[in-house]
């Protein structure tokens, strides 16, 4: 095996496993923007509910709303 065709070879299992790596890491950006977007979803909600509960102009809390309110 001459010198120039090992060193081809091996320049093409490092272009492969190149290809492999940037595959794996755009389907990990793409699992992380996906959690993140199922998260994020949800505590919006909660979070806006939580902002409306704490508006002093929808009037005081029940003692049952303060207490679960404590609770959280």
């Amino acid at each position: 095996m001459s010198v120039e065709r090992a060193l081809t070879e091996r320049n093409q299992a490092l272009s492969d496993r190149n290809q492999a790596l940037r595959d794996a890491e755009r389907l990990r950006n793409d699992f992380v923007h996906h959690v993140s977007y199922e998260l994020r979803s949800p505590l919006t909600n909660i979070i806006g509910f939580i902002q409306l509960l704490d508006d002093p102009a929808i009037g005081p809390l029940n003692t049952n709303s303060v207490s679960t309110r404590a609770m959280s």
